[in-house]
């Protein structure tokens, strides 16, 4: 699933740009990283992390994934009207650790009963997945490597390396009748890039051996990390906001003090 120390850090990060002091995010972010403590291959364990369970439709396991999320956001409203903070806390904090997978894993099928299991039976798969949960590394099917980070909404700042085999753009004239020799190409470069994260963009190419060619699946798991922390990102912010919403709305009754207070308070926490 996506590494452990991510969804903790995402979730810290986000929690106290909205304002909460360290204590609260850091159980929030805490209750997030033991979800993976679930890796099995069963419906209830897989759909934990926007995954589907060994045979399970993919139908049924965004059905699956949409209850979690929206049993976890009343939850996480009824409790902070509770003042019972830590429930809070906890439910926030597991929630978006389905949400944060959502935009890694994107419902595909989890057939393996752990971690060990998968790197024993599909290697491949679990080195390209591994790649893909690092967030902040793209590799290429040209052995292209770019590691980028976020520094504004739609901003990007990165390190680029690559190597090519052959030199398509600065390969010499053939002679007459002759073909050019292959030249290899290799280097590096500092980027930046605004308004689409690195790897998000991909031109279609009906060669197969140039840069944008249709990508497969593995190849196009490594190159889709950035683009996909980005949006776990935004949604993690996004859900906060819907809990907030969700409390600000309610209105005194009796003791009860209006939503906004109580969400204060809950931030205060």
């Amino acid at each position: 699933m996506g590494l452990t120390c991510l969804h903790s850090r995402m979730t810290v990060t986000a929690m106290k740009d909205l304002g909460f002091r360290e204590y609260a995010a850091r159980l929030a972010g805490s209750a997030n990283a033991a979800v993976d403590e679930k890796q099995g291959n069963s419906n209830a364990d897989a759909n934990l992390h926007a995954m589907c369970g060994f045979g399970q439709p993919e139908y049924e396991c965004r059905k699956a994934v949409a209850k979690i999320i929206a049993d976890g956001k009343q939850e996480s409203a009824d409790a902070v009207a509770a003042s019972d903070y830590k429930l809070a806390l906890r439910r926030v904090g597991e929630t978006l650790h389905t949400i944060q997978d959502m935009a890694f894993h994107k419902f595909e099928p989890w057939p393996f009963t752990g971690i060990g299991d998968a790197i024993l039976n599909a290697p491949n798969y679990m080195f390209c997945h591994l790649i893909r949960d690092l967030g902040v590394v793209s590799v290429s099917k040209t052995i292209d490597v770019d590691v980028s980070w976020r520094v504004g909404q739609q901003v990007y700042v990165g390190v680029k390396g690559f190597y090519h085999p052959s030199n398509d753009y600065f390969a010499p004239i053939p002679p007459i009748g002759g073909q050019a020799p292959e030249i290899p190409g290799f280097g590096g470069m500092f980027t930046i890039t605004i308004g689409a994260a690195p790897g998000s963009v991909r031109v279609p190419d009906p060669y197969p051996d140039s840069r944008g060619a249709v990508e497969g699946p593995y190849s196009s798991m490594m190159s889709s990390g950035r683009e996909d922390l980005t949006r776990a990102e935004d949604a993690t912010a996004d859900f906060i906001n819907n809990v907030r919403k969700d409390v600000q709305a309610r209105p005194a009754n009796g003791q009860v003090p209006p939503g906004a207070d109580m969400w204060e308070a809950f931030v205060r926490y």
